[in-house]
């Protein structure tokens, strides 16, 4: 995401594999795993980073019955990695896994939600250490409530201990409680984060303001986004089912952005409808898929519509052994960015450059 270059321990935690894609240089190696099941996944992802390649991105996608991962091979001399991938239906079951696994050495690179014939709705959380890593390099808080207020307080008590959010999904509530009792105990809609913080300096990040907008209408959450904006916050973080967060620097009040929230369902014209955006002067943040579609975010200075050089857009549609490398490695030659992975019947991905005029 844009603000992560303010934000170095989201940059830790979320956005290292981004990095490799802005100084890529020559035909790097790109691989795309598409499975089925939690187990398959976790051990595709082992014995290929055992052949030197590394978790690039994970897809921002809400009840897929899929899973994916895009894969780059940084190099003969790059570290090697080890891979673990939790799966639960119950949220109080996933973060004791998750605890568990901190504790082995891994750090948290991504969540996300399925649901599959005969399995029903699962969360899933990947995570990666340095093979032989004992320690985590990041401490975490895990959040799960049903009320976005709370949801908003907890994050603001976290925020004061140096903490940032680097996960944050839409989950389903199958407590036993909830199962007993129905709508008596409340929607079975949970709204999950994972905040992190160094271990090592862990007041880094403290004096920056967070704000979370969970709604399920797209209009609703351009209005807020909008809103925020007024008041010098700016996109963060965005997932499935119209989930974002947005950040305000310190001292920062005065509006510096607006943005445009586009939604569709139709890939076949999304390619263009996202750069004639981007000739008004928008830029492409992030991309996910809820609400009946996919729900794309753009960000504008106002002083940009008519003079700032557009940025283009393309969009991977094919994910095949033989296409897929290539692709990439030709539109990353020609000064493409990865930016995200989604799905929509099938696995998008979305990548972007600056333009010329």
């Amino acid at each position: 995401m844009k603000c992560s270059r303010l934000i170095s321990i989201l940059f830790i935690a979320l956005s290292a594999a981004s990095a490799w894609a802005q100084s890529a240089t020559g035909a790097e190696e790109y691989y795309f795993l598409n499975v089925q099941a939690t187990g398959t996944l976790e051990k595709e992802l082992n014995q290929n980073a055992a052949q030197g390649w590394r978790l690039l991105l994970l897809p921002k996608a809400n009840n897929s019955d899929t899973m994916g991962a895009l894969l780059k091979k940084p190099g003969a001399e790059a570290p090697r990695y080890e891979y673990k991938v939790l799966a639960a239906q119950r949220i109080g079951t996933l973060e004791n896994e998750f605890k568990a696994a901190i504790a082995e050495g891994y750090d948290f690179r991504g969540v996300m939600t399925t649901e599959r014939v005969l399995v029903g709705n699962e969360t899933l959380i990947v995570l990666e250490r340095l093979a032989g890593q004992k320690t985590a390099k990041l401490e975490y808080i895990f959040l799960n409530t049903k009320k976005e207020s709370t949801l908003q307080k907890e994050t603001e008590a976290a925020v004061s201990q140096g903490y940032v959010p680097s996960g944050f999904v839409r989950t389903m509530d199958n407590s036993v409680k909830q199962k007993m009792f129905g709508i008596m105990a409340g929607l079975p809609i949970e709204l999950t984060m994972i905040l992190a913080r160094n271990r090592e300096t862990p007041a880094a990040s403290m004096g920056r303001e967070y704000k979370t907008l969970a709604t399920s209408r797209l209009k609703t959450l351009e209005k807020e986004m909008n809103e925020a904006a007024q008041q010098g916050y700016r996109f963060y973080y965005a997932a499935p089912a119209a989930l974002t967060i947005m950040v305000r620097e310190p001292g920062v009040k005065a509006p510096r952005v607006e943005y445009q929230v586009l939604g569709t369902n139709r890939v076949n014209t999304m390619e263009k409808e996202m750069n004639d955006l981007s000739k008004q002067g928008f830029r492409y943040m992030a991309t996910s898929n809820g609400a009946g579609g996919l729900a794309t975010i753009f960000e504008r200075t106002p002083t940009a519509e008519g003079s700032a050089t557009p940025f283009e857009i393309k969009l991977v549609t094919k994910f095949t052994d033989t296409s897929v490398n290539k692709e990439i490695q030709k539109l990353v030659q020609d000064g493409y960015q990865l930016m995200d992975i989604t799905n929509l019947s099938n696995f998008l991905l979305m990548l972007q450059k600056s333009g010329t005029r």
